[in-house]
């Protein structure tokens, strides 16, 4: 018996093939889903229980650098344009060969009233790229800083100290430099 109506439903043993689905409530699938393509007017929600971990793969096999693997888009018609995304998560190859290929992480939101993206990059090599001011309550630096550029400061410094080490040192592109130990207690 392929076919049985139950008092809840249908049941079928095997395979149901057509053309096209049209479920008005909830559909429970208990093995794998293969989409093409998913077009909702809703949410879509991920919950596979407390014991395992939602997971989203976007996969794209490919050997070229620099290839778009996948993206997220959210999207709005308030959106300058004909292009309705605000923001993008991107991700792409990234140098290697075409078998150990690194990736990289693009974050793209919209200017406001222009058609124009601003980037953030997060590099194969872990370190991130900001195209403009980085801001933040504190800043808590555990090694070196090179800042290119003027710095203003508007508040107090304090420079700590290693032993052997400079505690300050200002360099100067003309008449040489200026360097000043913490340990000879003379002021600036």
């Amino acid at each position: 018996e392929r076919i049985k109506v139950t008092a809840s439903g249908i049941e079928v043993t095997g395979e149901v093939q057509g053309d096209t689905l049209n479920i008005d409530g909830n559909a429970d699938i208990s093995g794998t889903l293969d989409v093409g393509a998913i077009n909702s007017d809703g949410i879509v929600t991920i919950n596979p229980g407390a014991s395992a971990v939602g997971t989203i793969k976007l996969r794209r096999n490919t050997t070229g650098d620099n290839t778009i693997v996948g993206d997220i888009d959210f999207n709005t018609t308030a959106a300058q344009g004909t292009d309705d995304r605000i923001a993008l998560i991107r991700a792409q190859t990234s140098a290697g060969d075409g078998s150990n290929r690194g990736g990289q992480m693009n974050l793209y939101t919209r200017q406001s009233g222009s058609a124009n993206f601003n980037t953030t990059t997060y590099k194969k090599d872990g370190n991130w790229v900001f195209p403009g001011e980085v801001e933040a309550s504190s800043l808590d630096i555990n090694g070196g800083a090179d800042i290119t550029g003027a710095t203003t400061v508007h508040n107090n410094v304090t420079i700590n100290k290693g032993q052997g080490s400079s505690a300050l040192t200002i360099n100067s592109a003309g008449n040489g430099g200026w360097t000043q130990y913490s340990s000879t207690n003379d002021g600036i």
